[in-house]
């Protein structure tokens, strides 16, 4: 992991990434086997980048491809009231220019309980 606004370093080879980006829930405490129901019920949220080297592979792309130190950068956590996903917007930016936006409308799960 790394946190908001840390130097990534890009290996050489081959010399490009891929960045995915979501927003992941902060419980606040430990969770297993959450209810749908009380899935939504966090104390903030983040961004949280993926950092992949570009592969061949989309089903079973190799470890060193996928998890090489700082490859998920995350921001610093947001509260949760007052925010409301349904209507988020996220915005990935990588030295001033953006390089991703998505919003979560058309999910394939709802994001509501």
């Amino acid at each position: 992991m790394a946190g908001e606004g840390a130097a990534v370093a890009i290996p050489s080879q081959p010399g490009a990434v891929r960045i995915d980006a979501t927003v992941g829930a902060v419980t606040g405490r430990r969770a297993t086997r959450v209810p749908e129901a009380q899935a939504l019920d966090v104390s903030g949220y983040r961004v949280v980048s993926d950092i992949t080297l570009p592969h061949e592979n989309y089903y079973r792309p190799s470890i060193q491809l996928r998890c090489r130190d700082r490859f998920c950068p995350m921001s610093e956590a947001w509260p949760a009231q007052g925010f409301d996903l349904a209507v988020a917007t996220l915005r990935v930016r990588v030295n001033g220019e953006q390089v991703h936006e998505c919003d979560f409308t058309g999910l394939a799960r709802a994001i509501s309980c």
